[in-house]
């Protein structure tokens, strides 16, 4: 109950999201990386409750997040920095509408993973709109700007990035991505998409603190488990050589 009536206090979400949960609660660890860099213009593409529109707002002179559910667009908007510019639509290689599923576990409804791709066992769901960045961002000024992406749709990757392709193929932002093998249909033609646009991919190494570059041999081996994503994490970094 207490819970609930703090989550609809707007003066409450502003203070622990932009001060009580970025200082106080354990980041993810690439968080730590990302604060020591700088960028002008940056995406957060699958923003939710805008943990990483917050902290790119501190290093970005723009950014420009995407939160397709309704609901949690409205919530997140309320509090987000002056910088940041929340569109309530996802990315995608079209444009049309379509549904997103978000998982129910234990009666509690996890819109962090909610997915347009991948529909769980219990679940609620909305329709939302997607659109295509190639066809939606033309204006030469804004495109050049763009020198970091953050994507974390859950399974929804690939065509995200096939819908940048032609904006890829002039520009090399550096890419944050989290993806998981065990629910990403597209998990090796990701990579290997990523590795024909001309990336590199890594790591962050919390113990030494920096990236390390993995092989995409690795990444491409037909053998390659799940059990992968519990030694290297989720999150994966893509660098233009």
């Amino acid at each position: 109950m207490l819970k609930n009536t703090l989550k609809s206090n707007k003066y409450f979400n502003f203070i622990y999201r932009r001060i009580l949960f970025p200082n106080l609660s354990q980041p993810e660890k690439d968080i730590y990386y990302l604060r020591g860099l700088n960028f002008d213009y940056s995406l957060d593409i699958g923003a939710n409750v805008g943990t990483y529109s917050i902290e790119l707002s501190k290093i970005s002179k723009k950014v420009i997040a995407f939160e397709p559910i309704k609901k949690i667009f409205k919530y997140t908007k309320e509090y987000l920095p002056k910088n940041v510019f929340l569109n309530n639509f996802a990315l995608g290689n079209c444009i049309q509408k379509h549904k997103i599923f978000t998982p129910v576990q234990n009666n509690n409804i996890e819109y962090a993973l909610s997915s347009i791709k991948n529909k769980p066992k219990h679940f609620v769901f909305e329709t939302v709109i997607i659109k295509k960045f190639d066809l939606i961002y033309k204006q030469k000024n804004f495109l050049d700007k763009i020198d970091f992406i953050k994507i974390d749709t859950e399974g929804y990757e690939y065509e995200i990035i096939l819908g940048m392709k032609k904006f890829l193929k002039k520009r090399n932002p550096i890419f944050l991505i989290e993806i998981e093998k065990k629910h990403n249909r597209e998990f090796k033609k990701f990579f290997l998409l990523m590795k024909n646009l001309g990336y590199k991919v890594c790591i962050y190494d919390n113990t030494e603190k920096l990236l390390k570059n993995l092989d995409f041999k690795f990444i491409l081996n037909k053998k390659l488990n799940i059990n992968f994503n519990k030694k290297l994490g989720n999150n994966f970094w893509f660098i233009k050589y």
